[in-house]
C-alpha cells in the first residue's frame, strides 16, 4: 500500500522507519507545504498525498486540528500523532466527525505495560510513573516549537507526559479525583517544563505522575502490587515479589526479582502500533476503539486542565 506521511523530521523520521519495516508498504511519499526535502519522494501538493491509501499526521501536534479538517472528505485511514488537538473547537470538530477510520497514535495502549496494567488491575494499589530529560537547560530549548505558549501551553505535559496520562484514562476510565501542579525552571522557559499529576480511580488505583524537561533522563514506572512489584523503564520490566520475606531476625526485606524481561518498552509499543493500525487498514476494518467514549477522553481532560492550570484540581 502507499502512504502518505505529513512530517519528516525527529518523530516523524521514526514512525517512518516503523512503516518502511511492513511489508505491507510499497511507497511512501511525504509531505511539507513549502520545503523541498531532498533524499526523500515528498510533494508540497497536499491533493497528491491524498491519493494514498493512508495519510499520517506526524507534523507537531498544534497542526493536528488543520490536518484533521482538510482530511473531512478523505476516504482512506488516517494516522495521527498524538497528542491529537489542542483546542475545544477542534474536539467538538472530532466528536461529530465520528471517523471510524482515524486513529490517535496514543501508543502505550498497545504496549506490554498496558498488558501488566490489564492483567493485574485488580491487585494494583498504587502506579508511579516519572518521565523527564534535561531539554529545558539546552540554549536551543529557548527557540524551539516546545517551549512556545502558543503552540505548546502545556508544555512537557502536552508534549511527553499526555502518553501516560493517556494510558491510565484510557484503561481506568475518568478518574474520581485529580490533582496537578505545574512549575517552570528552565531558564529559557516560556512554558510548562514541570508537571506532575494524581489521580485516585473508581478501581481505588492512586496515580502519581511526574514529567520534566529539567531532569537527568529518566523513564521509570513503579506499580506497587498487594504482593508484587514491577519496576519497568526502557531496558526492560522486572518483577519482584513475593511480598512476605523476611531476614533472620523476622523483619520485613525487599522482596527479589522473580522474573525479568529484556525489552525496549517504547520501541516495543511503536512497533505494535503502527503493525495494529496496517492491519485494519489491510482488511479495511473500522477501528473498534473510535466509538469507545474513553478514546477521546485524556484528550477532553487535558483540554480541561489547560482552560486553568493553576487551578490544581478537576
Amino acid at each position: 500500500m502507499k502512504i502518505g506521511i505529513i512530517g519528516y523530521r525527529n518523530f516523524a523520521a521514526k514512525l517512518s522507519a516503523q512503516f518502511k519495516l511492513s511489508d505491507l508498504v510499497s511507497e511512501i511519499v511525504y509531505y511539507h507545504p513549502t520545503k523541498k526535502l531532498e533524499g526523500l519522494l515528498y510533494t508540497n501538493d497536499f491533493s497528491e498525498i491524498c491519493d494514498c491509501e493512508a495519510i499520517v499526521i506526524a507534523s507537531p501536534d498544534f497542526t493536528h486540528a488543520d490536518y484533521l479538517r482538510k482530511l473531512n472528505n478523505y476516504q482512506g485511514y488516517i494516522f495521527c500523532e498524538k497528542i491529537p488537538v489542542i483546542k475545544s473547537e477542534d474536539i467538538r470538530y472530532l466528536d461529530e466527525w465520528k471517523n471510524k477510520q482515524l486513529y490517535f497514535n496514543f501508543m502505550l495502549r498497545r504496549s506490554i505495560v498496558s498488558e501488566l496494567l490489564t492483567n493485574s488491575e485488580d491487585e494494583i494499589i498504587n502506579i508511579n510513573i516519572t518521565h523527564g530529560h534535561g531539554l529545558g537547560f539546552k540554549e536551543s530549548y529557548k527557540d524551539n516549537w516546545r517551549n512556545d505558549c502558543n503552540k505548546t501551553p502545556m508544555g512537557v505535559f502536552q508534549v511527553s507526559g499526555i502518553h501516560f496520562f493517556d494510558l491510565l484514562v484510557y484503561l481506568f476510565d475518568e478518574p474520581e479525583s485529580i490533582l496537578y501542579s505545574s512549575r517552570v525552571i528552565s531558564p529559557y522557559g516560556k512554558t510548562i517544563d514541570n508537571f506532575s499529576v494524581s489521580m485516585e480511580f473508581k478501581n481505588k488505583i492512586i496515580a502519581d505522575l511526574f514529567f520534566s524537561y529539567t531532569s537527568p533522563c529518566q523513564n521509570l514506572f513503579n506499580i506497587t502490587c498487594k504482593d508484587k512489584l514491577y519496576r519497568i523503564n526502557e531496558c526492560g520490566v522486572a518483577e519482584y515479589g513475593p511480598r512476605d520475606v523476611f531476614d533472620s531476625k523476622g523483619r520485613f526485606i525487599p522482596p527479589p526479582a522473580m522474573n525479568k524481561i529484556g525489552v525496549d518498552i517504547f520501541e516495543d509499543a511503536l512497533e505494535k502500533s503502527v503493525s495494529y493500525f496496517l492491519d485494519i487498514v489491510k482488511d479495511k476494518k473500522e477501528f473498534p476503539e473510535s466509538s469507545l467514549e474513553t478514546n477521546l477522553l485524556s484528550t477532553k481532560m487535558f483540554l480541561n486542565i489547560q482552560k486553568d492550570p493553576e487551578k490544581r484540581s478537576v
